[in-house]
C-alpha cells in the first residue's frame, strides 16, 4: 500500500473515543509499517487522501543489467585530494501482469 506520508502518520496517531492508540505501538515507533496486513510505503509524493493497493503476486521486478561498480581517483582533483569517487549503476524495471492487481483510491472525509 503506498500513503501520503501525512496519511500515513495520521493513521498511526488516530485514537479513539477514549484517547487510546488505534495501532498497538503507536507513536512509539513499535508499529510495523503494516496496516490491514498490508506493507505500507509512505511517499511525501503521493497526493494526500489518496492510495495505492497493489498484489504483490502479480508484479515482477525485472532485472535488465547486472549491478556494475566503477571506482575513480580520476574524477576532477580526486587525485590531489586523495579522494576515491564510486559510481555503481543497475537498470530495473517493473512488470505488472495483471492491471487488475492495482487499485487506487481515494480516503473519505472525515466525519466531525
Amino acid at each position: 500500500m503506498l500513503l501520503n506520508t501525512a496519511d500515513w502518520r495520521a493513521i498511526r496517531g488516530a485514537k479513539d473515543d477514549v484517547g487510546d492508540y488505534l495501532m498497538p505501538g503507536a507513536p512509539a515507533g513499535q508499529t510495523a509499517e503494516i496496516v490491514w496486513n498490508l506493507r505500507v510505503a509512505s511517499l511525501a509524493s503521493m497526493p494526500a487522501g489518496s492510495f495505492v493497493v497493489l498484489d504483490g503476486g502479480f508484479v515482477a521486478l525485472l532485472d535488465r543489467m547486472q549491478a556494475s561498480v566503477e571506482i575513480s581517483r580520476e574524477d576532477a582533483d580526486n587525485f590531489t585530494k586523495n579522494l576515491v569517487t564510486i559510481l555503481i549503476e543497475e537498470r530495473v524495471g517493473t512488470l505488472v501482469q495483471d492491471l487488475n492487481a492495482m487499485r487506487k483510491g481515494t480516503f473519505p472525509a472525515p466525519v466531525a
